[in-house]
């Protein structure tokens, strides 16, 4: 997500994701990936394509949210009110 790429924690974790090279990356992935992969086979499909769906759904929110309270994403500016 962009705004939070773009925090202070957002490059932090950046660029420690870079760091860690290729292996550690794929270990990162997997303990992300495996455990929503045994949600996907375990949980009935309504409840995670519909957690699937709310964590998705969430995104804009969050960005509108970001905008609102930071003013600004990377250069954009909240049009001030008349």
């Amino acid at each position: 997500m962009g705004p939070v790429a773009q925090s202070p924690v957002g490059k932090r974790v950046g660029s420690w994701f870079r760091d860690i090279g290729v292996a550690g990356r794929i270990v990162v992935m997997s303990i992300l990936i495996v455990p929503t992969i045994e949600l996907a086979v375990t949980l009935p499909s309504r409840i995670f394509v519909g957690l699937s769906a709310g964590f998705r759904s969430m995104i804009p929110v969050y960005v509108v949210g970001h905008l609102l309270v930071a003013g600004e994403i990377d250069g954009w500016q909240v049009d001030p009110k008349p």
